[in-house]
């Protein structure tokens, strides 16, 4: 009995292992717009389940390629595989993320003065604006996390940016982070190739309760987007009013 808190928490106990390669592309002499991405998922219970889908990377591929359908001058590039393998007790899923260069050559041939510039500022980075709204998720508590309101200040590199916000103490907070921490709660017209989704969409998910251990697809509104996830609000059973981050791969349009 002394070992059965141990063998609890190595039950309960959840675990991801990440692995991913690169393809290197050709080079573009045209501005970085922003990284693309497209996702497939799989899960299996007891070790059955995952027959509905034969190619995961491919159907990443294609969600990639719906996002950002044939236009003269847009160009893909550099494509990279990340795969996610996460278990906890019986329940095993493997995502697949299939990520793209996506490069802008109108603007580019309307002014070759460019070609001299050494810095190119960029004006969207993973589908975020300098001076824009946002909505930044942050440990209030060890276990709980919060969302505030705040500006996104200044890009400082691939997966940094720096960002104004007011904590749970309503201080202001001026701080580093990484983008996956962000909500996007503007509209904005490369919303919904990029994310997905659009701020405002209406959508459905399968929402669970522990205490009687019920499904239900309950309706939802889209209150801020990212790379991984949707910011929600939802109506609970008893009237309530709900906010939650979920993975975007939850949502069913």
């Amino acid at each position: 009995m002394k070992n059965l808190p141990f063998i609890l928490i190595a039950l309960l106990s959840s675990c991801a292992f990440h692995t991913g390669n690169v393809s290197t592309g050709s080079h573009i002499d045209c501005p970085l717009v922003y990284i693309g991405f497209g996702s497939a998922a799989t899960s299996k219970l007891f070790g059955l389940g995952g027959l509905e889908k034969d190619a995961l990377i491919l159907l990443a591929k294609k969600d990639l390629y719906q996002k950002f359908p044939y236009k003269k001058g847009i160009k893909l590039t550099n494509l990279s595989v990340d795969y996610k393998n996460s278990f906890l007790l019986f329940y095993s899923r493997t995502l697949v993320t299939v990520s793209a260069e996506v490069y802008d050559c109108n603007e580019y041939q309307k002014d070759t003065s460019r070609l001299s510039e050494k810095i190119i500022e960029l004006p969207l980075i993973n589908g975020f604006i300098v001076g824009e709204s946002i909505l930044h998720e942050f440990a209030y508590y060890p276990d709980e996390k919060k969302y505030a309101k705040g500006i996104l200040k200044k890009h400082l590199s691939n997966n940094k940016v720096l960002i104004d916000y007011i904590d749970g103490n309503k201080m202001k907070v001026n701080k580093k982070t990484k983008y996956e921490t962000l909500f996007k709660t503007t509209k904005y017209a490369t919303n919904r190739s990029y994310f997905g989704f659009e701020v405002g969409d209406t959508s459905t998910f399968q929402s669970y309760n522990s205490k009687t251990l019920e499904k239900k697809m309950k309706k939802c509104t889209v209150l801020g987007l990212n790379i991984d996830k949707i910011y929600i609000e939802y109506v609970k059973d008893n009237g309530e009013n709900k906010k939650l981050a979920l993975d975007k791969l939850m949502l069913k349009k």
